[in-house]
């Protein structure tokens, strides 16, 4: 079980969002649909699909799929749930500038 301020997350100690988890996959959802890539800092944004619903976003914590592709391990903004997550088509991701190390 992964606790608060653990630096590393392994896939099997967490639930992607919904609370499903995941069993055997490891390779692209959906493939073609859609191409998201996104960076360790990055900021993923899923408005509101209804009036009234709020928008959420997310902070991505570790990329898990090539070349930046998802899964990615996000912290929620609002609730500071961490996760697996594979964003869907409403899916907006922000990139900053990341400092070289």
């Amino acid at each position: 079980m992964v606790t608060e301020g653990d630096s590393r997350v392994r896939r099997g100690d967490l639930r992607p969002y919904g609370g499903n988890p995941i069993h055997g996959h490891d390779g692209p959802v959906n493939e073609g649909a859609f191409a998201v890539q996104a960076s360790v800092g990055d900021r993923i944004v899923i408005r509101g699909h209804r009036a009234g619903e709020p928008v959420r976003d997310c902070e991505v914590l570790e990329v898990q799929g090539a070349d930046g592709g998802p899964p990615y391990v996000v912290q929620w903004g609002d609730s500071g749930h961490r996760c697996i997550f594979f964003p869907g088509s409403d899916a907006e991701v922000q990139h900053f500038e990341h400092a070289a190390r």
